[in-house]
């Protein structure tokens, strides 16, 4: 039975998750976007399964970047799905890696959590919500809505998206006195506690915007886009008429600036268009190419490689990563790999130290299953930088007996 349907992009998605796990409903969420079909699936409230098209998003490469299984066998699980379509993934990967039940079931858990919110982080498309189960659930699955949705902000939503989403939902935030007790649920930990205790007391997005760690105004921004789509903070004064379930008039202490957010949002944008650009501009978008990389914001990352590039022409870090970029997002690995290989060639061939584009053609030989060659790169990593742990770990994963 159809019980809602309705665009991503008529309001912050989380939101709309967010609600549907208040409301404890039973069902299935799916969605479709750019061409993909996702879908969640909510057992009274709460997140027990999820499918995702993309490719990363696979329970082999979760695996394989877990290091839970080995690029060989992979090939195998490959093998015996094409000859099964209908076998449970996980259980193949059980069965070729020689996983226990608890390696199995966390790894479930953690396919589940990547592709909800991965889910969460889409920007258009369509939804439907059903009574309808169509997707396998399986026992022990059951996961707070809150950690999926800071999860999703956390790794998969562009910095200009969540801004956007965060400025629409006020100017001054307070945890809610009934939220304590679900904290635990949202996965924060010793980074989050600064951020949750000036919560507690009520803080300004101007303050939020003001951090001088980019790794901390994500973070805050994070925090709130996850606890507001949960219902657990009041929000005032917000920029548009969303609003989200349980309150967003709250008795607030403080008001703070009564400048609109919005207004305040331009000014920095304008700020922002009229600084004139430096090398220094071309590092920082390199700093921030990485955090999308480690994030798997691939679009993000290529976005500020490119404008790295174009900013430092001759900083060879810079077009290594953007090849490497490249090569993540390209669907068909095999057809850009000897592009991508002459791009990193004459990286390397330019820099003094080429650590960077060694290592990433390793990781390109490694994916196209050229482990030699792989070997060959990542060992000249360590030969330039003896203490690189990410080289260090792929020659153990590569070298390890089957």
């Amino acid at each position: 039975m159809l019980l809602a349907r309705g665009a991503i992009q008529d309001r912050p998605f989380g939101k709309t998750v967010g609600t549907i796990a208040h409301r404890g409903v039973s069902g299935q969420l799916t969605a479709e976007s750019d061409g993909g079909t996702y879908a969640l699936v909510f057992d009274r409230g709460h997140i027990v399964a999820a499918t995702s098209p993309n490719v990363s998003d696979s329970a082999a490469a979760i695996a394989l970047a877990l290091d839970l299984i080995t690029p060989t066998q992979i090939a195998s699980v490959e093998r015996w799905l094409d000859a099964v379509p209908d076998a449970d993934e996980l259980q193949v990967l059980a069965t070729v890696a020689l996983m226990t039940p608890e390696e199995v079931h966390r790894l479930r858990r953690r396919v589940i959590a990547q592709r909800a919110a991965r889910m969460i982080a889409l920007e258009h498309g369509d939804f439907v919500l059903t009574s309808t189960i169509a997707v396998p659930v399986y026992p022990d699955c059951e996961m707070h809505v809150g950690g999926v949705i800071y999860q999703a902000a956390r790794l998969y939503i562009y910095d200009t998206q969540l801004r956007s989403i965060v400025t629409a939902l006020g100017s001054r935030f307070e945890l809610r006195a009934d939220a304590y007790d679900d904290l635990a649920y949202y996965g924060f930990g010793d980074p989050e506690r600064p951020f949750v205790r000036a919560l507690a007391a009520g803080i300004s997005l101007e303050t939020i915007r003001t951090m001088p760690a980019e790794s901390d105004r994500r973070l805050a921004l994070s925090m709130v886009y996850a606890l507001a789509s949960c219902g657990a903070l009041y929000c005032e004064a917000g920029a548009s008429p969303l609003r989200f379930p349980r309150g967003t008039k709250s008795p607030m202490r403080d008001h703070g600036d009564a400048t609109p957010p919005a207004e305040r949002v331009s000014s920095q944008e304008i700020a922002l268009a009229t600084e004139p650009l430096t090398k220094g501009n071309a590092e920082e978008a390199f700093h921030r190419a990485q955090a999308a990389l480690r994030g798997d914001r691939i679009d993000d990352a290529i976005f500020d490689l490119e404008l790295a590039t174009q900013l430092a022409p001759n900083e060879p870090r810079y077009f290594a990563a953007l090849a490497w970029a490249r090569f993540c997002r390209a669907p068909d690995k095999t057809t850009v790999a000897s592009q991508t290989r002459a791009m990193l060639g004459r990286a390397i061939a330019r820099s003094e130290a080429p650590v960077l584009p060694h290592y990433y053609l390793g990781l390109v030989e490694r994916i196209m299953n050229r482990h030699e060659a792989a070997l060959e790169h990542f060992r000249e990593v360590l030969e330039l930088q003896p203490n690189h742990q990410e080289a260090a770990t792929e020659i153990r994963f590569l070298t390890r007996k089957h």
